[in-house]
């Protein structure tokens, strides 16, 4: 059976935000499905457009699954804490959760940054269309996702159909770069991590997580172990 693709509206970064920050005061969904929609109603006229924009939004900050409340919650509490710098990267890991393609996308272009500077929507596209299916919705979808992340300012469109890394973010705050790899675990559906692998996730491309096996200690979701010659990470 095909996945569902979703992710078929540009979003901007201040959207997201704002849809955080409702969802952090404890609001009925009536009231912040009520205050974006007042609040989108300045960006997309259409109502149509608007109300598939409201959905998105949502489903990252608002209508989780069951199964993904607790690290909602976590999201929400890190997102009064962080700087304006970090918050990207818990939006970051809401979007993976939310939406598989988003994942993929984020991935392959990681994988082929670390090989070259810059990236062409031909060649990213060929490598979504060999997971996802040669789809217009996948197209749709993977424009979408490359336009947002474009204004999020984590790549940089030098000339049409082509992208580069911006400067990555570099992330201090110790539960907020945990939270990551807990949400990576969870939408990948892994049981462990290599911890080697954890500074260079593709997915994580545009940040600099630095982490280092103490920062393990204090964690009440995530911890370490050994599986051979590898310290693995596990989620509790």
């Amino acid at each position: 059976m095909m996945q569902t693709v979703g992710f078929n509206r540009f979003i901007k970064r201040e959207w997201l935000d704002f849809t955080a920050f409702l969802a952090g005061r404890g609001k009925d969904e009536k009231i912040i499905r009520k205050n974006l929609n007042e609040y989108l109603e300045k960006e997309a006229k259409a109502e149509i457009t608007r109300q598939k924009t409201l959905a998105e939004l949502l489903r990252i900050w608002v209508n989780v699954p069951a199964s993904h409340e607790n690290l909602k919650e976590k999201a929400l509490d890190l997102f009064e804490k962080v700087p304006e710098d970090e918050k990207m990267l818990l939006h970051w890991s809401m979007i993976m959760l939310a939406f598989p393609i988003f994942i993929d996308v984020a991935s392959s272009l990681g994988k082929i940054f670390s090989l070259q500077h810059r990236v062409s929507l031909k060649i990213l596209e060929k490598r979504i269309f060999e997971k996802w299916g040669e789809r217009s919705t996948v197209k749709y979808a993977l424009q979408k996702i490359v336009g947002s992340m474009t204004e999020w300012g984590v790549i940089i469109r030098p000339k049409v159909g082509e992208y580069t890394k911006a400067e990555a973010i570099e992330i201090k705050n110790v539960a907020c770069k945990l939270f990551f790899i807990h949400c990576y675990m969870k939408a990948l559906e892994k049981d462990y991590l290599r911890f080697i692998e954890a500074n260079n996730l593709s997915a994580a491309f545009p940040f600099k997580l630095n982490l280092g096996l103490d920062d393990f200690n204090n964690s009440n979701t995530l911890s370490l172990s050994r599986m051979g010659s590898d310290v693995v990470i596990i989620a509790r």
